[in-house]
């Protein structure tokens, strides 16, 4: 019987494989349009970083990890093309990756099959995969964290493994941080014995650790990155008011009668930003970068203070953006595929253009002209990424879903089933989007980044929901008890 199972497990799947075909052909068509790959404004720095052989003190605002990445297929392909291959690759493989901790968790194959089919179609998730940037190999440790976590039972080897995937997406985007707690609280609730909670916990933070010492070590600060000041001071700018609080020493140039504009990232970028009077995020001076931090963010956090509501405001506004309809209207997004005459990192101020410019013929001589370029595989490109562009009332019926099914799981009338599994696929990504509209600003790339996570945790919910309705009988997936229980009867 399990030799036929067996032998017929390609068989039981080929849905997905038609799936992975259809998708592999999506990837390979944005691969000819913009080959070997696209660089967008953040592709520039983490091309330098990987090129100046010291990328922890290059770059003071994001941590070294895809840097390292990026160096480690530059050695395979200088033009950059191993990347963007990889990436494709890792784009496929979150797909399965879905699917596979879908159908081990109980959930029919057809409705992990259609789930893995809306992340490996979704153009949020494709698009980027062809421009040098940490989100698909960020998504790919972050779903590949909640696997292990999932559905290998209390094993140590997978829950620690669980842990240093987390850890790793962490160092790539420090935005993964805020998928922490989420993740503990699950570590927890389901593998309650001593052994895999503290193999989970120090697979986690010995990771974490030794990166801020080495970044202590290379810039005399321990942390991640030596920006946080910087981006907490652009996320409370527009509405900061020194009347109503007490401004920090040596901040009173940051007050303004009133807000230039509302957007966070002038404050954070633009030249004409008061905090521009404290040097530069960039300062090549440690002890004037470090101050200007520390000054920046002690202002910010007491204009938090003084003004609550204002800050609770600007956050929850952000943050019901991920879940609005077309937000960015009219807007270059980060990520998208440049049209035909267009750069894919947009319209960079004079100065921008020289940094970029010099970035290529040092680091990647020969890069294409994207913009001067056409074609059927382009306009093929361009029209997938248009029909496939995943609406935003998906992400905000997944998270409708799980809030049902957590209600339903309250009340007691009938088990829900796999509550600790949903909390997980669920509650890390809101942590992540809150966490980031608290302390920057709305990207839609932050919602990208969790998507496949919380389309799986709404996969979930409405199976729960299902089973909780009236006239379902109560019961748990055998799939997920044996899978998670370790015994030999477990699928493989």
């Amino acid at each position: 019987m399990r030799g036929r199972e067996k032998g017929s497990i390609l068989g039981a799947h080929w849905p997905l494989l038609v799936v992975l075909a259809l998708a592999a052909v999506l990837r390979a068509t944005i691969g000819a349009a913009y080959w070997p790959t696209l660089l967008q404004s953040d592709s520039f720095t983490y091309v330098r970083m990987a090129h100046r052989g010291d990328p922890v003190a290059i770059d003071p605002g994001r941590p070294s990890g895809y840097a390292l990445i990026v160096d480690l297929f530059s050695l395979i392909d200088g033009s950059l093309a191993a990347i963007t291959v990889a990436q494709h690759l890792a784009g496929l493989a979150v797909g399965v990756l879905v699917y596979v901790l879908l159908w081990r968790l109980g959930v029919p194959r057809w409705a992990a099959t259609l789930t893995a089919a809306v992340v490996l179609a979704s153009a949020q998730l494709a698009t980027p995969e062809q421009y040098v940037l940490a989100e698909t190999f960020f998504v790919l440790f972050v779903v590949s964290s909640a696997f292990f976590a999932c559905t290998r039972g209390s094993g140590v080897g997978a829950v620690a493994a669980s842990g240093i995937l987390l850890a790793s997406a962490a160092m790539l985007r420090t935005a993964g941080l805020f998928l922490i707690p989420a993740w503990l609280v699950y570590i927890l609730w389901r593998h309650r014995a001593l052994r895999p909670v503290a193999a989970g916990v120090l697979a986690l933070a010995l990771p974490l650790l030794a990166y801020s010492g080495v970044h202590a070590a290379e810039t005399g600060r321990f942390g991640m990155t030596q920006s946080d000041g910087w981006f907490l001071y652009g996320r409370v700018a527009p509405f900061a008011s020194c009347s109503v609080m007490r401004v920090p020493e040596g901040t009173g140039e940051l007050c303004e009668e009133r807000p230039q504009t509302e957007s966070a990232a002038f404050y954070v970028w633009d030249p004409d930003s008061p905090a521009r009077s404290f040097g530069d995020m960039y300062d090549e001076d440690l002890e004037r970068r470090h101050e200007s931090n520390r000054l920046l963010r002690a202002f910010a956090l007491e204009a938090i203070r003084a003004e609550p509501l204002s800050y609770a405001r600007v956050v929850g506004r952000d943050f019901l953006l991920f879940f609005l309809p077309a937000p960015t209207a009219g807007m270059p997004a980060q990520g998208r595929l440049p049209a035909p005459g267009s750069h894919e990192y947009g319209e960079p101020k004079e100065e921008e253009l020289e940094y970029y410019t010099e970035i290529q013929r040092e680091h990647v001589p020969g890069y294409p002209d994207h913009s001067r370029t056409d074609g059927v595989a382009k306009q093929a490109a361009l029209g997938a990424q248009r029909w496939l562009w995943t609406p935003a009332w998906v992400a905000a019926a997944a998270l409708l879903a799980a809030l049902a099914a957590f209600v339903v799981a309250l009340r007691r009338r009938k088990e829900v089933g796999n509550v600790p599994e949903l909390a997980l696929l669920v509650g890390g990504p809101l942590l992540l989007l809150v966490g980031t509209a608290a302390t920057a600003e709305y990207e839609d790339r932050y919602l990208t980044s969790v998507l496949p996570v919380l389309i799986s945790g709404g996969a979930l919910a409405l199976l729960g929901l299902y089973r909780a309705a009236p006239g379902q009988p109560a019961r748990r997936g055998r799939r997920a008890r044996a899978w998670r229980s370790g015994r030999s009867g477990a699928p493989r």
